[in-house]
């Protein structure tokens, strides 16, 4: 029965060899990187960074649930935000998948619970992900446009935010 056992754990692990080409893996902490350059460690943005005397790899983003971290970046798990997103997902921002160098707005399940417009302290509070500094006070980001309002009093203004590193304006109901 003893070898019984080995022979079935031996077969579960030999499974776990085979090569899986859709997975991009982490960066190796150790080995020597460019500063600026992105990658991927399961649904984590790392950055590399200068540290010390070399460089390092840093957390620059957890990708929100339903999303997935590709080449160094969140790519949205569902379609652009086209007036409202379906039940249970929140229109939040993403690095545009088809320029890689503009930001959009995608559907994607919340990181949080605070709705947008809320007071925060933190990305992970807000269901965007996205706790936005104006002026002294931070607010959890909502989406407007032409097809999305913001509630009153707030207006819908053009906000510059950094997204994996890409730069851009998107606009954002600001209170």
């Amino acid at each position: 029965m003893g070898r019984g056992i080995l022979l079935a754990l031996a077969l579960a692990l030999a499974g776990c060899t085979e090569p899986n080409p859709g997975y991009e893996g982490s960066p190796d902490v150790g080995a020597a990187c460019t500063p600026g350059a992105r990658s991927c460690s399961g649904q984590s943005v790392m950055v590399c960074v200068p540290s010390g005397s070399g460089t390092a790899w840093q957390l620059d983003r957890a990708c929100p649930p339903s999303s997935t971290c590709k080449a160094g970046f969140c790519t949205p798990g569902a379609g652009a935000c086209v007036g409202s997103c379906e039940s249970g997902l929140v229109c939040t921002v993403f690095v545009n998948p088809s320029t890689m160098t503009s930001l959009g707005n995608y559907c994607a399940k919340p990181v949080g619970s605070k709705v947008g417009g809320v007071p925060c302290t933190s990305d992970a509070e807000c269901g965007t992900g996205f706790c936005i500094s104006r002026g002294k006070s931070r607010t959890c980001y909502q989406a407007c446009g032409k097809n999305r309002a913001c509630p009153s009093p707030s207006k819908c203004q053009e906000l510059t935010l950094t997204v994996n590193g890409v730069q851009g304006t998107i606009p954002g109901c600001v209170p």
